[in-house]
């Protein structure tokens, strides 16, 4: 047991290192990062409300009973969040079938079909593996841009997101080792 919470703890760290590097890594200003230090506030606010989210849907998820209380929940947080931007999203300035056709995309593949993995899934698997897990798409958010709006990540965020890559995939390794 003691040996199971020393690796989580080095699990935890190695994660909080790789963050801080992430954030600390991405300071140069260009026209899709006009206030770095701002967009990185508001990435480490996103970071801390999805860990709440998380533990949220894993306590929800092990809720007894015949309905799904953790795909419930998703639900209505996705109308309440719907009616909140509704306002700040109209009028529509170009209802082209592309741009429809865009959110329609995203939001089938991006949003429900993932929300339906992860409120099945999370129940199932261990709270801090999930998280981890989880944490390698926002990890490679940099390198999207890079690729996309050509915004080039500096080393340290991405030595940041190299980490908690490794960490993740490690953390992984470590729990299919420990239930050998």
């Amino acid at each position: 047991m003691k040996r199971t919470r020393m690796a989580l703890a080095a699990l935890i760290l190695t994660v909080a290192a790789g963050a801080i590097l992430l954030l600390l890594g991405s300071k140069v200003t260009g026209a899709t990062s006009p206030d770095p230090a701002r967009g990185n506030l508001l990435g480490l606010v996103a970071g801390v409300t999805w860990a709440l989210t998380l533990t949220g849907l894993r306590w929800a998820g092990k809720q007894h009973g015949h309905a799904d209380p953790a795909a419930a929940t998703v639900i209505a947080g996705n109308i309440l969040a719907f009616a909140i931007c509704l306002p700040m999203a109209t009028p529509v300035s170009d209802p082209s079938l592309a741009n429809l056709a865009v959110v329609l995309y995203l939001g089938v593949f991006q949003i429900a079909i993932a929300y339906i993995f992860l409120t099945r899934s999370i129940r199932e698997v261990p709270g801090l593996e999930a998280a981890t897990l989880l944490l390698i798409e926002p990890v490679f958010n940099p390198v999207w841009t890079w690729i996309v709006h050509g915004e080039r990540p500096g080393t340290m965020a991405l030595l940041g997101g190299f980490i908690i890559v490794m960490a993740a995939f490690g953390g992984t390794v470590w729990r299919l080792e420990q239930k050998r």
